[in-house]
Formats: C-alpha cells, structure tokens, sequence
C-alpha cells in the first residue's frame, strides 16, 4: 500500500476538508499502488496547491487535479486561429467561463519545472543543449513530471464527447490524460507505466530537491544550521520587531541586511499570529524573482524547522497568476485604442 501524506484519518478529520472526488482516488490510489510511491495529498509547492501528487524516488512525479464535475453540465470549444488553439469553457446555464482544469495541472507542473526546482530547470537546460548539438542520447528531464485531471462524477463516454476534439489539435492539453470515475484502473495503470524506468543517478539531486518540496515537515531543515538573533545588530532586530497593523518603509544600499530584516520579520509575524491562534498565513509578495530562494533559505535557517505553510513568499505575478488559477478564473486579453495587447 502506498503512503499518503497526511495519512487518510487526518485528512478525514483536517480543517480542509476533502471533496467526495478527492477521498475516493486517495482511497484508491493508496490501494493499487506499492509502498515505493508516496501520495501527497493538496501540498503546499510555494503558494500552489495541486490536489495529488505521486512521487516514486528516481522513477517520477504525476500531478492530478480533480473536478467533481458532471462534465454534462459543462462545455468545451477549441478553435484554431492563425494556427494557434484558442479554449475555452463554460457551464453550460450559467454560461459562465471557468478555468480549464488541463490549464491547471500544466500550471503547477511548469511551476515545478521552471520555477521551484532549479535541478530539474538545469537538466532541462541541458538537455536542449545536447539535443541541439546533436549528441549522444541522455534521458529527456521533460518526461520526470506527468499530469491527469480526475472527474469523479463523469465516465469515459462523457469526457470524449466533452473533449473529444482535442486530440486533433496542437493544444498542449492534448498531453494532459483524462479519467473519469470507470477508469480508474487506467489511471492506476498509467501512473505505473510512467514510473516503471528507473532514471537512477541521472537525476538523484532532481528528485531529492522535489522531495523536499513536498515533504517540508521531515528533517530537512532541522538539520540546517540555525543563525541566531544575536548576530543582527540593534538596528537590525528593532526593525525586525512586529506588530498588528504596522507599516515599515526600510532602504538601504546592497548588502546593508535589507533581506535578513524581512526574513525575521516574517517569522516574528508567524510567531504572533501562533500564539494568538490565529491561522492566518504570512505573506512575502516580491517583485524580484531570484529573492524567493534567498528569503526562503534565511528563513528556514532563522526559524529552525519547517514553516510549511505559515509562510508564503512569491512573486508579483506568480501571486496573480495562483489567485486566477485557484479561483477557475481564465485570464482573457483586452485590446486598448493602441492596438496593444494585455492580459487581464
């Protein structure tokens, strides 16, 4: 049996709770699957939070999103224009666009892939640059995370007359497998046939850095040596000291403990809402890309243990982009008197 994190009674009993969709393929899952893969159930991957995902050490990862969606309540369109897909989906009395869950699913698998594990984006980098020199075959890192969307309340019948068209088109949804409550054997089937190559040594430190992506709360930054506040100056912890409601405007030149300061008042800010059992999440938004590893790393070294999902730190766009995807919200374009394109 396979091991679900958390385990099947904490999920039942959380805060969170699980939809019907959820439990039902967590159940299964847990059933058809060996103890080498672990199942994470809603992990938090930097303000991403993808419904399950399967991870076997050296063989791969498999994203699933599940909709507990009566897909007959829904519609689907893709047209092609100047040879490129254009999709789009509604419920159907409400006429109301949603986000496509196929769009989701890539999303946090381009997340991981591009943004949150630099092993795996420097594999990726790479690889194109031996295929373009055309040189000796090495494993493609493309193919480490794969992506399905689960419909609980919809049959095999139901998702190829609703998507049936999509095959024929050069959308990258086309990739995305889709299941539905009859199939998932297949489902189970198609995770292991994913999973059966070992990568082996190629990718240990890809793998190793994903696994600690999900699992934060093992012993990973226990083990990291703690910085104590002692070694920040007067200023530097007055500045860092909380309070509700507060306003802070800091400058200085590079180097002056700008980043130490807010890593440190981030955690002073968690600490309070803890002991005031508030279980609210304190949130780090950042317009400088390269900052999020840097804050991450001070603050996992300042606070000692995981901070899980107590902080959230993220970039400008990525955070809109997150709340969109969240919601089902499809972004949609704008045209302005300049004939300019904008994403809304």
């Amino acid at each position: 049996m396979a091991k679900i994190f958390p385990s099947l009674d904490e999920i039942k009993n959380g805060r969170v709770k699980a939809q019907a969709g959820e439990l039902y393929l967590l159940e299964a899952l847990g059933k058809g699957l060996d103890d080498t893969y672990e199942i994470y159930f809603q992990p938090l991957l930097n303000g991403d939070f993808p419904d399950i995902v399967v991870f076997r050490k050296n063989r791969g990862v498999y994203i699933i999103e599940v909709k507990d969606w009566n897909l007959e309540c829904y519609e689907y369109k893709i047209e092609e224009k100047n040879g490129k897909p254009i999709e789009t989906m509604y419920v159907r009395e409400e006429q109301a666009r949603i986000r496509i869950p196929m769009n989701q699913v890539r999303e946090y698998r381009d997340n991981i892939k591009d943004i949150y594990s630099v092993k795996l984006y420097e594999k990726i980098l790479f690889y194109r640059l031996k295929s373009a020199l055309e040189q000796e075959n090495i494993p493609n890192p493309n193919f480490i995370i794969n992506t399905a969307v689960y419909f609980h309340k919809s049959s095999e019948n139901q998702i190829k007359s609703c998507f049936g068209n999509l095959d024929k088109t050069n959308s990258p949804n086309k990739y995305v497998k889709l299941f539905g409550y009859d199939s998932i054997n297949l489902l189970i089937k198609n995770i292991k046939n994913k999973s059966e190559v070992n990568l082996g040594g190629n990718f240990d430190e890809v793998f190793d850095e994903i696994a600690e992506l999900l699992r934060p709360s093992l012993d990973y930054i226990d083990q990291r040596a703690k910085v104590s506040n002692d070694k920040l100056s007067v200023e530097q912890l007055q500045l860092s000291k909380y309070s509700q409601g507060m306003k802070k405007k800091i400058r200085g030149k590079a180097g002056s403990g700008k980043s130490l300061i807010l890593a440190n008042l981030a955690i002073n800010a968690m600490k309070s809402l803890e002991q005031n059992n508030n279980y609210k999440r304190v949130l780090i938004l950042h317009y400088n890309i390269t900052l999020r590893n840097r804050l991450r790393d001070m603050i996992s070294r300042q606070y000692g243990q995981s901070f899980g999902d107590k902080i959230w730190i993220t970039h400008f766009n990525d955070f809109i982009s997150k709340a969109l995807n969240f919601h089902d919200i499809e972004p949609f374009v704008i045209r302005t008197k300049k004939n300019k394109n904008f994403t809304k």
